[in-house]
């Protein structure tokens, strides 16, 4: 079985709404190794139509990070996932 993890558009929302933009990228570089690490197959990162949705309770104009971007840099920095 091979298991992934998603990181949801909300909790990408709820870090950027505390001001801790600076550090959202070290965040989840530390997310993606960690799960690299412990064997998950993959990682998924939301796209910023489910923000425009409103989906999560989010303001619609709240801010997102764009998805191919994100699961890029992340992909960079992890060996598995």
């Amino acid at each position: 079985m091979r298991i992934g993890l998603q990181i949801t558009g909300q909790q990408i929302t709820d870090i950027m709404r505390l001001g801790i933009t600076a550090g959202i990228g070290a965040k989840l570089v530390e997310i993606a190794r960690t799960a690299d690490e412990n064997g998950f197959y993959s990682l998924w990162v939301p796209d910023h139509l489910l923000s425009a949705l409103s989906v999560y309770g989010a303001p619609i104009d709240a801010p997102i990070l764009e998805g191919y971007s994100t699961i890029s840099y992340l992909a960079a920095l992890t060996k598995n996932i």
